[in-house]
Order: C-alpha cells, then structure tokens, then sequence
C-alpha cells in the first residue's frame, strides 16, 4: 500500500472513519477541501511495475480525485478530496452518500505500487 508518512494525511484519516451505518436525524458536518501529495523515491536497483489507476469521483457535494505517476525511480501520488455541503447541517441522505464515497475512498487508499 502508498505510505502516507510519519503522519496519516489529512484524505486518509477519513478513510479510517467509518460513517455511521444509519442516521436517522440531521447532524452537523463541514465543507472543506484538502490536498494530499507523496513522493516515493525507490533504491536505484529497484524496477517500478503496475502502477493504480487513479480514481475520479463526484456526487453531489463530494469530489475526489487520485492520479499516480512513475518518473524513473520516484512514484509521485496525488490525491484532492472537495466537500462542498450547502448548509452545516447534513441529513440522513447525506450520510448515505458518504458511506458510497467511503467505500470508494478506501479502494484507492489501500492502492498497491508494484516493484521488485
């Protein structure tokens, strides 16, 4: 899996908060928006192999976007997560929609670069 550091990124801290499995009334939330890069830089006898696909994601006010490059020994990772809720007060349906982008934000987290 990409390595995140010595300290979680702020994107994958949410991919280690699971969203409650069912809201039944409203509850505060925040908008924001938050940008998270990493360079990998690999041993000069190490040959990079599959690389992920990035990942583009948007529904309603969650836009997620993930892109991985390899440039000789170095693998760059590029994550943009935008959260853009109308009100600071989300509703149950707004729950659900995070749940579906949570499933997705943790496929991409547990990404693998492949080397040998």
């Amino acid at each position: 899996m990409t390595p995140v550091g010595l300290s979680p990124g702020g994107i994958a801290a949410f991919g280690t908060s699971k969203p409650l499995e069912q809201r039944q009334w409203q509850y505060p939330c925040m908008s924001r928006t938050l940008e998270d890069r990493y360079r990998i830089e690999f041993p000069a006898k190490v040959t990079l192999g599959q690389m992920p696909k990035g990942v583009t994601y948007a529904e309603g006010s969650i836009h997620y976007r993930s892109s991985y490059d390899s440039s000789g020994r170095s693998v760059v990772v590029h994550r943009e997560l935008e959260v853009q809720h109308y009100s600071d007060v989300c509703s149950p349906e707004d729950n659900e929609a995070w749940k579906r982008f949570h499933a997705v934000l943790q496929r991409d987290l547990r990404s693998q670069v492949f080397y040998r």
